[in-house]
């Protein structure tokens, strides 16, 4: 399969899974035909569904006064604790660190500086109401980067715009204080906040949007390895993810960039002959991602292509190189060596988080049982 071939079939079997989709509500199914509207009806309940904290899913949306923005007639009943659809297509909302809630959250962050600088009302989302919703992974219909479905929820409640902003950009809080001085005082504060806005605001929402940009392609690149993966047992796809979930664990410490670690799991082991004596496989998968550097990693900083090429070609030829990312990477993939029935050497180990692991097995053990990917 090519590797046009490769990205097509991702889209496509999303596409396949999601329908239409009218952004943060209920998504029909019949956009072509408005009498034919599937209005998804929705139920509400008076008391909240029962979830178990380990699935516990926090989700925000968007609805235009009582009632879904995009589908007239499905109107929400805020007193209510919770809400259901038996429609195969869901209820639409985003999590925190999807693109979605990242629109809200600049939308409504540029909605407050225009009305609190100009004194006026911002009459295009003057009448928005943003929920945070609790939903059962176990009850997830579709997760995609930008949005998730989901076929029923609990009703935490309805949220000021500047919640929603500190909880998915709390670097912004220093910003929201400066706006409340501005409307207090604008002759001591306008233009300070306006050169703010500029300097500090700007440069969050650019960092914040490759973000999201990277992490996108990475998950084009995770799926285009899984379509790839040979059957094995010991360097197939089971061992990937064993390593992804390592990645999780390791990169709340470390820092690394989980989607480059995750990455790195899917890519390490990719171009492997043979289970047995293989030295130029992370070579091989270095000349890989350097040919598809120009497609599959479209959008990716130079920097992180090169490092994730460095992580690749020397996982098995060299201890430790001192950047935490490429370290991280190799304490991701060593971790699993128990797979082989070899027990990890904390000597060997590229970081000390990855040392601490190996050497408590049973730390070990107990931390990425709380994992789930």
């Amino acid at each position: 399969m090519s590797i046009q071939q490769s990205i097509l079939h991702v889209f496509q079997a999303s596409d396949s899974n999601i329908g239409n989709i009218d952004t943060t509500g209920i998504i029909t199914d019949e956009l072509s035909d408005i009498k034919g509207w599937n209005k998804t009806g929705l139920e509400f309940l008076s008391e909240p569904f029962s979830i178990e904290p380990e699935n516990q899913i926090i989700v925000y949306r968007r609805n235009r006064g009582n009632a879904s923005p995009c589908i007239i007639g499905n109107v929400w009943d805020y007193d209510s604790k919770a809400v259901s659809t038996k429609s195969g297509f869901g209820i639409y909302g985003y999590t925190l660190d999807m693109c979605g809630c990242r629109d809200i959250s600049i939308g409504q962050l540029e909605s407050i500086v225009r009305n609190k600088i100009s004194n006026t009302i911002d009459n295009s989302i003057k009448d928005q109401v943003i929920l945070e919703l609790e939903v059962d992974k176990r009850n997830v219909l579709y997760k995609g980067n930008n949005e998730i479905a989901f076929s029923e929820c609990n009703i935490l409640g309805i949220i000021k715009p500047e919640e929603l902003i500190k909880k998915k950009y709390p670097q912004c809080t220093e910003l929201l204080d400066l706006y409340d001085k501005a409307m207090d005082n604008p002759s001591l504060y306008g233009d300070k906040f306006l050169t703010e806005k500029r300097t500090k605001y700007d440069s969050i929402m650019h960092k914040e949007q490759t973000i999201d940009s990277q992490k996108a392609q990475f998950e084009i690149i995770k799926s285009f390895a899984i379509n790839r993966a040979k059957p094995s047992d010991i360097h197939g796809l089971s061992h990937w993810q064993r390593v992804e979930r390592n990645a999780v664990l390791l990169a709340e410490k470390t820092g690394a960039d989980l989607q480059v670690l995750c990455g790195f799991a899917y890519l390490h082991d990719m171009c492997r002959e043979n289970d047995g004596y293989d030295p130029e496989h992370g070579l091989r998968a270095s000349k890989l991602i350097k040919e598809y550097a120009g497609s599959l990693f479209h959008g990716v900083e130079d920097n992180i292509v090169y490092r994730l090429c460095f992580a690749c070609e020397n996982h098995t030829r060299m201890l430790r190189c001192g950047d935490p990312l490429i370290d991280t990477c190799f304490d991701a993939d060593r971790l699993d060596l128990t797979r082989v029935g070899i027990k990890p050497d904390p000597a060997k180990m590229a970081t000390e988080l990855g040392a601490y692991l190996a050497a408590n097995p049973d730390i070990y053990l107990a931390e990425i049982e709380k994992i789930s990917l």
